[in-house]
């Protein structure tokens, strides 16, 4: 049986889930709702409703409410918590303390991060170093701006070797699609079935 959207809004309890409300206490909680890009690394803007208590990230659960998700999410959004304290999860900047391959790392401040990636570079941009041609400017999932990023560092550091896809980009978007192909294949076929108002109940839209 295919679900209708429209059946199940008209069935809800819309108070119940605070409908044009983004933020409000339920037990004990502080509850925020989301609209996009709640995943890391993810382009489908599924509507999130996240628990957070005394500062911290509790619990996720999808919110009904939302168009596009209808309150059902993939295991990128439920884990967010995880992700988000895991304890090992890089907090400031780290230098290597050993040789390449120890795996040894000291803490750093922000300052000397900085200061040593701005010295790097000062010192590789003419001949005497290994010449602007050594720099490579890319760029994340940023969305919007993002993709003019490696075109104006580009230019400011006078180096022809930028990568722009778009809204994602050669550190994000390019590693997980290759992992992707070469562990299950290609891309999968997206009905986008939110496109239409009565969604997959729709004639136009047809199985992939």
């Amino acid at each position: 049986m295919l679900f209708n959207y429209r059946e199940f809004l008209e069935g809800i309890d819309r108070k119940a889930y605070h409908e044009g409300e983004w933020q409000w206490e339920e037990d004990g909680y502080t509850v925020t709702r989301t609209y996009t890009y709640s995943a890391p690394g993810c382009h489908d803007s599924c509507g999130v409703l996240m628990y957070t208590k005394d500062g911290k990230l509790e619990k996720v659960e999808g919110d009904p409410l939302d168009p596009c998700a209808n309150g059902r999410l993939c295991m990128r959004c439920l884990d967010l918590p995880e992700a988000v304290n895991y304890s090992e999860r890089p907090k400031y900047p780290l230098k290597r303390a050993g040789k390449r391959g120890e795996n040894k790392w000291e803490r750093i401040s922000w300052d000397e991060a900085l200061t040593t990636i701005r010295d790097w570079i000062k010192e590789n941009l003419d001949d005497k170093g290994f010449g602007r041609e050594s720099i490579f400017v890319n760029h994340g999932t940023g969305r919007n701006i993002s993709s003019w990023v490696p075109f104006l560092g580009g230019a400011c550091l006078g180096t022809p070797n930028i990568g722009a896809i778009g809204s994602s980009g050669y550190s994000c978007y390019l590693p997980r699609t290759c992992g992707t192909a070469a562990g299950i294949g290609d891309f999968p076929i997206v009905d986008a079935s939110e496109g239409h108002e009565d969604r997959y109940n729709n004639p136009e839209w047809q199985r992939p």
